[in-house]
C-alpha cells in the first residue's frame, strides 16, 4: 500500500537513529544521500532524496566542519581550522590521584602481589585441605 511507511509530522518520545542519519523535514522519514561535492575543504554539498515514497521530496544541503574538539595528531601545512569558542570548554581530568607521584592507592588491588584473593590462592587453598 502506497504512503503505508510515512511517519507521524511530530514524534513524541526518544527515537534513536542509526548514526549520521538526515531526516526529512516533511514526513520525518529517514532521508539518503545520493551525491555530493565538496565546495571548500570545510564545506560539502549533498543531495538527499527521501526514502519515504509517498512524500519523494528530494533536497539539497550543506554539511560544514564548526571547529576543532580535539585537534589531529597529523600536521596539514596550509589548512587552518576553526578552534573551539572560549564558552566551549572539555573537561580534563587528571592522570592519577591527588598526591605525591610515588604514593599509591589502598583501594587499588595489585595484580602481581602475591597472595591477594586471585585464582592461584584458591588452588592453594584446595591442595591443603
Amino acid at each position: 500500500m502506497a504512503g503505508g511507511d510515512a511517519l507521524p509530522a511530530k514524534q513524541t518520545g526518544h527515537r534513536r537513529f542509526r548514526r549520521g542519519t538526515i531526516i526529512c523535514p516533511v514526513c520525518n522519514a529517514g532521508g539518503a544521500i545520493h551525491g555530493s561535492e565538496h565546495v571548500t575543504e570545510l564545506v560539502k554539498t549533498l543531495w538527499v532524496h527521501c526514502t519515504n515514497t509517498t512524500c519523494g521530496m528530494t533536497w539539497r544541503m550543506q554539511l560544514s566542519f564548526e571547529f576543532v574538539v580535539s585537534p589531529s595528531a597529523i600536521e596539514r601545512p596550509g589548512l587552518s581550522l576553526p578552534q573551539p569558542p572560549p564558552e566551549f570548554r572539555r573537561q580534563i581530568y587528571p592522570a592519577g590521584p591527588p598526591g605525591p607521584a610515588d604514593a599509591s592507592d589502598p583501594n587499588q588491588i595489585d595484580m602481581f602481589d602475591e597472595g591477594d584473593g586471585g585464582e592461584g590462592d584458591a588452588d592453594q587453598g584446595a591442595e591443603a585441605a
